[in-house]
């Protein structure tokens, strides 16, 4: 798990696949936003406890604890944080509504597109 920090937490992204979570988090930093990563579901848990980040983004299958328990869990902490699910398997994602679903492979543009439908803008930054 990514060291956390105090500043304001925009985008927790949490994946078993740990190549695939850091490439999805550095793809959103350089967009302006704070972003932590972790790579297990009890990790994230923690993470965020310590830090409340606007969105979620999340692999569905993982060990131990998949996406949709992890998001149920995340939810009553933070109940208004925003959710993706990604997965490479198109049927994990059926029961996901489309604007909060990514598979994988995606396109950044995709990604990119999600995430400002979820989560408009960085903190800090101007919208103009």
């Amino acid at each position: 798990m990514q060291a956390i920090q105090s500043e304001q937490l925009d985008i927790l992204v949490v994946d078993d696949d740990v190549p695939s979570a850091s490439l999805i988090a550095e793809l959103l930093r350089d967009e302006g936003y704070v972003v932590a990563e972790s790579h297990q579901g009890t990790h994230a848990l923690e993470a965020i406890q310590q830090r409340r980040p606007r969105l979620l983004i999340t692999d569905v299958r993982m060990p131990g604890m998949d996406g949709f328990e992890l998001a149920r869990r995340v939810r009553q902490l933070v109940a208004d944080i925003a959710v993706i699910f990604t997965s490479v398997q198109p049927e994990n994602l059926m029961r996901v509504p489309a604007g909060n679903a990514l598979g994988k492979p995606f396109q950044i543009d995709a990604l990119l597109d999600l995430v400002n439908q979820n989560l408009p803008a960085p903190v800090g930054l101007a919208v103009v």
